[in-house]
């Protein structure tokens, strides 16, 4: 009975281990917008789930991913029912094993409805004790930090994406002899697991 009993225990130990890993993403892909002020669009891969939010933070689609050589068994994709925080009603829950939750009005104004965390990764946003005109805008995705030049840069690089990550971003200004002001000059670093696109460089 002991040994029985000790199978089941591992067994569900392993189960718990298995579905906080799968909450993991294994790579994000983070888009930049053509004017590079913002995030275009995040993309979050897990195992068995891709979920896909544009550069405010909102869920714009996801996709179920087989699992290798079994495909797909069972696959689920739920919403928040009528029971849930008025903040969730009708929004995503969870794609397979990839739960979602948001913020609620406890939260704040500045971030009722905007998704809170994407499995293991919690999402937070600048809000009204940052700078005005980051005010809305994603702050961190996990333990990715994502900065913006702030008022006393020149007015070249004043509002646009810093820094995400290890990775830096810098703008041409106006005293570089290229004469493109504002346009994007280098971006330099590696942040693991975090895949940055970026065009439009003209």
């Amino acid at each position: 009975m002991r040994i029985r009993l000790g199978i089941i225990l591992f067994l569900v130990a392993g189960a718990l281990v298995n579905s906080c890993y799968a909450q993991d993403f294994s790579k994000a892909i983070i888009k930049l917008s053509g004017s590079y002020t913002n995030l275009k669009s995040i993309t979050l891969l897990f195992d068995d789930a891709s979920i896909k939010l544009d550069g405010d933070g909102n869920i714009s689609s996801f996709n179920l991913l087989n699992k290798g050589e079994t495909g797909f068994n069972g696959e689920s994709i739920m919403y928040y029912d009528q029971f849930a925080n008025r903040s969730k009603i009708g929004k995503l829950k969870s794609v397979n094993s990839v739960n979602i939750d948001y913020y609620d009005i406890f939260d704040g104004d500045d971030l009722d409805g905007k998704v809170k965390s994407v499995g293991n990764t919690v999402i937070k946003y600048y809000d009204r004790f940052d700078r005005k005109e980051d005010l809305g805008k994603i702050k961190s995705l996990g333990n990715v930090n994502i900065t913006y030049y702030d008022q006393f840069e020149l007015s070249e690089r004043t509002g646009k994406l810093k820094t995400i990550g290890n990775t830096t971003i810098d703008y041409y200004d106006r005293f570089d002899i290229d004469r493109r002001p504002g346009r994007v000059k280098s971006i330099e670093g590696k942040t693991d697991g975090v895949v940055i696109i970026a065009g439009n460089m003209l």
